[in-house]
């Protein structure tokens, strides 16, 4: 091979080139291309260290596997406006690469294609982008903005680990999957915001993003999750005050394990201080040790839509001291261990009458000390009243201001607890 030459030009008339073409052509410094080229191939320029720029003719649909791999003085990429898909690392560690611009009509983008671009902060997606694949952004940390495109459908195996600059992640509603680890250490991020669309979200998916300080989740089909998820462990970690958890409205049934650490040990738990529904939710069912373990809070609002608490659904939030079922509760079961090592917990506040409590299920089976439902059956409980009742016969309790999450007590000398 001809290492030391120090330009191509491809002919006009040329469309194909076979794989490996100028690899390792570390004194290449200018490349025409042609007006005529179909694709670029695999490892076409791979190790070419003296690359600056490249401009790729529109004919161009595809980069291949490994194309530019090592291009570590690469910095000015126009690419073809055609282009569909781009392989396997194919710019991988190309260390002084910006700026990555990608046309609309790319749709894929393979395993590794941008990992270890160290410098890379300016990164633009064209509007048909639906896969992003295995560590395509692995280790860029020099990326700030992240902008998912609205079509985009998978993104892939710690496609963006170790980003550490990210300061925000928001997943558009079209994403169905995000795979294991896809945001595994993005310590800059301090807000996640998941949309409507995912369905599944494999282990780690954001574990370690210390900073977050805001997750908003909304993902309204989304399967269960298994006991070792551990999708959000030491999230908010380093966050001022925590993480501040919303449950998006349109979210039907919160998926068993969501936030749930299971016996990871406390040293990897989400910091997750606040946890609440956003307004207007369409609620009816927290999962299988949904919320366990959420030890940061100490009051939760549940909305008038929940019917049913499945079993370990709060088990293990040790200061949680007030529960609060809306006005016009609809809860129909608490399942067995629902409040189970809820310790603190000293007042219920129901949405509804005593006689409409009394016909909510509980399951006590076995109940014993800090076991089942303990906790809940013997705290406090408060009834609902818009209006002062004229016999005092319970404690009943109304809203100071719904929006605030204020509350009052019947009778009481002060106006309650403030949420």
């Amino acid at each position: 091979r001809a290492y030391n030459i120090p330009s191509v030009v491809l002919p006009d008339t040329v469309e194909t080139v076979g794989t490996h073409a100028f690899y390792g052509a570390v004194s290449l410094t200018s490349v025409d291309l042609g007006a005529s080229l179909k694709a670029i191939p695999n490892n076409m320029f791979s190790y070419c260290q003296s690359i600056a720029s490249i401009e790729m003719p529109g004919t161009v649909t595809s980069i291949g596997a490994a194309a530019f791999y090592g291009c570590t003085a690469l910095v000015d990429i126009k690419f073809s406006e055609n282009i569909t898909s781009i392989g396997n690392e194919a710019f991988y560690a190309c260390q002084t690469l910006a700026k990555v611009h990608l046309p609309d009509a790319v749709q894929t983008i393979g395993t590794s294609a941008f990992a270890n671009c160290n410098v890379l902060s300016d990164l633009v997606f064209g509007e048909n982008l639906h896969t992003i694949g295995s560590h395509a952004f692995y280790n860029c940390p020099s990326l700030v903005i992240l902008e998912l495109p609205e079509k985009l459908q998978v993104i892939g195996n710690s496609a963006f680990n170790s980003c550490t600059s990210i300061d925000a992640i928001i997943i558009p509603d079209s994403v169905t999957t995000i795979q294991y680890g896809a945001f595994y250490m993005c310590t800059g991020a301090t807000v996640i915001h998941i949309g409507k669309g995912v369905v599944s979200m494999a282990e780690e998916a954001f574990a370690h993003t210390y900073a977050v300080q805001y997750l908003y989740y909304n993902a309204v089909n989304s399967s269960n999750y298994d006991a070792q998820n551990y999708g959000f462990h030491r999230m908010g970690w380093n966050a001022e005050g925590g993480t501040a958890v919303v449950i998006g409205k349109d979210v039907k049934r919160v998926p068993n394990y969501l936030l749930c650490p299971y016996n990871n040990g406390a040293d990897t738990w989400p910091n997750i201080t606040s946890l609440s529904f956003e307004k207007g939710s369409q609620c009816t069912t927290i999962g299988f040790a949904a919320f366990e373990d959420i030890n940061g809070i100490s009051t939760l609002i549940l909305p008038a839509s929940i019917t049913t608490l499945e079993d370990w659904a709060l088990c293990g939030c040790t200061n949680l001291q007030t529960l609060i079922f809306e006005d016009g509760t609809r809860l129909s079961y608490v399942g067995a261990y629902a409040t189970a090592a809820c310790g603190s917990l000293s007042m219920v506040l129901y949405g509804g009458t005593p006689a409409q409590f009394a016909s909510v299920s509980i399951n006590n089976t076995n109940n014993g000390s800090g076991g089942h439902n303990l906790y809940f059956n013997a705290a406090t409980k408060v009834f609902y009243s818009a209006d002062e009742p004229a016999v005092l016969d319970n404690y009943y309790w109304y809203w100071i201001n719904k929006d605030l999450g204020q509350i009052g007590i019947w009778g009481a000398s002060a106006a309650g607890e403030e949420e």
